[in-house]
């Protein structure tokens, strides 16, 4: 089917099993960042189309909410669009731009941006 729109969820959780803390030697600091009952759920959908036998545009979108232990949460926005392009049949010119948006409790915002372009070779 042309074009191809997929909708999708995921669900994770985590949790240690013994501390960092605990596992630390006496009078040092933990080795890791410790976390308590991580709850992750993830929504998104991804729309593909092809253009001929050469082209393919993909666009992905995820919204995705976080919450360890009693905080309130962490809200995230993800969106990438990849297009790649067949130059031969094993060379293909391949681009990518990313965008995320999130907000920590307390009203706290990152965002982060990226571009990136390759070639990829096929045997």
């Amino acid at each position: 089917m042309n074009p191809l729109l997929k909708i999708k969820y995921s669900y994770a959780y985590g949790d240690y099993n013994r501390r960092a803390a605990d596992l630390a030697p006496p009078g040092s600091g933990p080795a890791y960042a410790d976390f308590q009952s991580i709850n992750f759920h993830s929504w998104g959908m991804v729309l593909e189309k092809n253009w001929g036998g050469r082209a393919k545009l993909a666009l992905e979108s995820n919204f995705n909410y976080s919450r360890q232990g009693d905080n309130p949460g962490v809200k995230t926005v993800n969106a990438l669009a990849e297009m790649n392009y067949l130059l031969t049949y094993h060379l293909s010119l391949r681009a990518v731009g990313f965008y995320s948006h999130s907000l920590l409790p307390g009203g706290t915002s990152y965002q982060a941006r990226s571009v990136s372009g390759g070639l990829s070779y096929r045997f």
